[in-house]
C-alpha cells in the first residue's frame, strides 16, 4: 500500500475530496509548468485535496482557495525570486507564510522578506510533524 496514503487516512479530523485522475494531475502540471513530486501525486490521485485539524493542503478541487494550480498562481505573482518549479502545498494564513514544495520532494516556508527555508524532506514528513502540532 502507498505510504502517504496510509499516513493521510490515519491523521485526526480528516476531511477529504474525491480522488483525481491522472490527466487532470497532468494538466494542474501543464498549467503551472512544473511536475509535482511523487508523493503530491499519489496524495492527489487518492484524495484530491485534504483538510486536517487546522490544516487545509491544496489540492485539484473546484474551490480557488484550496486548488493548487490557483493558489501557486497568486503566490508565484507574490513571490517572484521564489523558484516557478515550486508549488503551494499550504497557506498558513499568517503573515503570508505559504508552504512550498519542490519536484524532488522538499518542503519549503516562505515569509515575506525572508525567502525560503526547508521545513521537511518529503511531503509525509511535513505531515507527521504537522499532525503533532
Amino acid at each position: 500500500m502507498n505510504t502517504i496514503v496510509d499516513l493521510i487516512r490515519s491523521l485526526p479530523d480528516l476531511l477529504t475530496m474525491q480522488g483525481t485522475s491522472p490527466e487532470q494531475i497532468a494538466h494542474a502540471e501543464a498549467e503551472l509548468n512544473t511536475a509535482f513530486a511523487p508523493e503530491y501525486r499519489d496524495y492527489l490521485s487518492a484524495f484530491g485535496c485534504i483538510v486536517f485539524g487546522a490544516h487545509e493542503l491544496t489540492g485539484i478541487c473546484a474551490s480557488p482557495r484550496l486548488n493548487v494550480v490557483s493558489v501557486t498562481m497568486q503566490a508565484r505573482t507574490a513571490n517572484p525570486d521564489i523558484s516557478p518549479e515550486n508549488y503551494v502545498i499550504e497557506d498558513i494564513g499568517i503573515d503570508g507564510a505559504l508552504i512550498w514544495q519542490n519536484p524532488c520532494g522538499a518542503i519549503f516556508q516562505s515569509v515575506p522578506g525572508r525567502g525560503l527555508a526547508k521545513v521537511a524532506s518529503s511531503l509525509s514528513d511535513y505531515l507527521l510533524a504537522r499532525s503533532r502540532s
